[in-house]
């Protein structure tokens, strides 16, 4: 007599409780590959008795890449990002200056409207 689908899970499930398996994994930059093994007992050192799944999920390329230039995708959202980093400390150099001159009385005080009237002639 044969053991069903079911029964034979029901067994390899039972096994598995009573004496443990190992996983191993395997971590890649597109992929993760996995093994589960049913071991003899559970002793440390317990030798497998095959594989009991195997597999592998291989991820599509993290950079998206652009083809013409073979470059990642994030390389130019970073130059947009450090090019407005540098424009506002740029700014706040400005206005700190114009601060400490305007304490020191060397400029008049401006009010929030004529700062922004100032700052295209400061560029």
């Amino acid at each position: 007599m044969t053991a069903t689908s079911n029964e034979r899970e029901s067994v390899l499930q039972e096994s598995l409780k009573q004496n443990g398996y190992r996983l191993g994994l395997d971590l890649g930059n597109n992929s993760l590959g996995f093994a589960v093994a049913p071991l003899r007992s559970r002793s440390a050192d317990a030798p497998i008795e095959g594989f009991l799944r195997v597999g592998v999920r291989i991820f599509s390329d993290p950079f998206n890449r652009d083809e013409a230039r073979g470059e990642s995708n994030a390389v130019a959202r970073r130059a947009k990002r450090q090019q407005r980093r540098m424009t506002d400390r740029k700014r706040r150099r400005k206005e700190k200056v114009y601060s400490i001159l305007v304490q020191a009385g060397l400029l008049p005080p401006l009010d929030k409207s004529e700062l922004g009237q100032r700052q295209l002639q400061f560029q």
